[in-house]
């Protein structure tokens, strides 16, 4: 995985890179030190899913956003590290490998994780929240945007496809179920 271009650079710093030795090395992309390792962390399993994200975390640092390495494994545990592979967040998250979609919330990044339960990591308040979302786990996801959604999120789960965005960070993530009398022909 590699994180965004940072502002004013023409290229990212580093990538991340999951190995089959339940490792994770940091490769730098600077133009001196081409794919020179610059830092590794070992892994209780193997690494289904890795996603890099700026993110702010006022515990971290109050002013400036920090790279998070997030390491979907295939235990169904999530490893959160910073960029330097320092400050590491372990929690499970369901008895499935998790995979990783990098995505925006209301302008600002934030990671999905998809297991036997979907979860939504992101900044609320300069904290970073990792909330459940609540409705049936998503098989597969991925961001889009469109005039009337500029932040939407589309899922599948089974044969069914879910449309969606987050209303409000503020509040618990809920959903509403709508039962139709007739098969719907269009949406607006």
């Amino acid at each position: 995985s590699m994180a965004d271009c940072p502002e004013g650079r023409q290229r990212t710093p580093y990538l991340a890179v999951g190995c089959d030795d339940s490792t994770v090395r940091i490769i730098s992309l600077e133009p001196n030190t081409t794919l020179a390792s610059i830092s590794i962390q070992a892994l209780t399993a193997p690494a289904s899913s890795i996603c890099m994200a700026e993110m702010q975390d006022a515990t971290i640092d109050r002013n400036h956003a920090t790279t998070f390495v997030n390491i979907g494994l295939q235990n169904g545990v999530l490893d959160a590290v910073t960029g330097q592979l320092t400050d590491t967040r372990t929690r499970f998250l369901g008895s499935k490998a998790v995979r990783l979609i990098r995505t925006k919330v209301h302008g600002q990044s934030a990671v999905m994780a998809l297991s036997t339960r979907t979860w939504l990591s992101f900044t609320y308040q300069d904290r970073l929240q990792f909330v459940p979302l609540i409705f049936d786990a998503l098989d597969h996801a991925w961001s889009f945007s469109a005039e009337l959604c500029p932040e939407g999120l589309i899922g599948v789960v089974g044969s069914t496809l879910r449309i969606f965005t987050i209303p409000s960070l503020a509040s618990k993530l809920k959903q509403d179920s709508v039962a139709l009398s007739y098969t719907p022909r269009k949406i607006a």
